[in-house]
């Protein structure tokens, strides 16, 4: 700007002044006034003037909420429920029971049933919790014992059953050979999850149980007690290894 135009003038009207808030026109007008002679003013259009002053407003509005919004503490972070374990499990495998439970089979009396060609000891008892029921297991250790399982017993106690430890992740499948009471197969992965149930398997049958998910550990009870124990896949199974 040419200041040597502006001698002699009371007040002057610049129409392009470069300021574009208040703040900065007011501090531009007080430098240019320090070389004007004694009272010659500078001030910008009044139209310019109150666009300026909106724009200042806006501007420090946005910047107040800016600071606020940064200052919010963000949400906790809530975790999973440990006690969930249908959640946890939401994305493996898993076979539902089906929407009606299965007739439980009639046990082969113990006339009928086959009679073992050799004799077995006892086995080591456990107790496996699965949901919130409890069942004294038999444990099935040996690859004999594991191939035996339950056959030729004629009786089964209630809460009462056999765990095996099948020592390989994969999908198992199970018969009723010389099996003469009717069983509830249950499935477990490595985790303690429960992924399927076979139920209500017929004794003295071959053909082939199972659940097409992966598991390690099966636990045999009496038919019909899962749905009695409110026992479904998801659970989680606990024993003592």
């Amino acid at each position: 700007m040419n200041l040597s135009r502006l001698k002699g003038r009371s007040r002057i009207e610049v129409l392009r002044f470069p300021g574009l808030c208040v703040w900065q026109d007011l501090v531009r007008s007080l430098l240019i006034s320090r070389a004007l002679p004694r009272g010659v003013t500078v001030h910008p259009p009044l139209g310019r003037r109150a666009a300026c002053f909106c724009l200042d407003i806006f501007v420090r509005l946005t910047v107040l909420c800016l600071l606020v919004a940064c200052q919010k503490a963000p949400p906790e972070p809530t975790s999973a429920p440990t006690s969930a374990p249908v959640a946890i499990a939401s994305k493996r495998c898993m076979e539902p029971l089906e929407a009606s439970p299965k007739a439980v089979p009639a046990r082969i009396p113990p006339s009928a049933c086959p009679k073992p060609d050799a004799s077995f000891a006892p086995l080591a008892v456990s107790v496996v919790a699965v949901g919130g029921a409890r069942v004294s297991a038999e444990v099935a250790r040996t690859s004999a014992e594991t191939e035996r399982g339950l056959m030729y017993r004629t009786s089964l106690p209630n809460d009462s059953g056999m765990w095996f430890d099948l020592r390989e992740r994969a999908v198992h499948k199970f018969w009723m050979r010389d099996t003469c009471i009717p069983l509830d197969i249950l499935f477990i992965d490595d985790d303690g999850l429960l992924v399927g149930v076979a139920e209500s398997a017929v004794p003295l049958t071959e053909d082939s149980r199972g659940v097409n998910c992966a598991s390690r550990y099966v636990l045999e009870v009496n038919a019909g007690w899962v749905r009695a124990h409110h026992v479904k896949p998801g659970d989680h199974v606990e024993w003592r290894k």
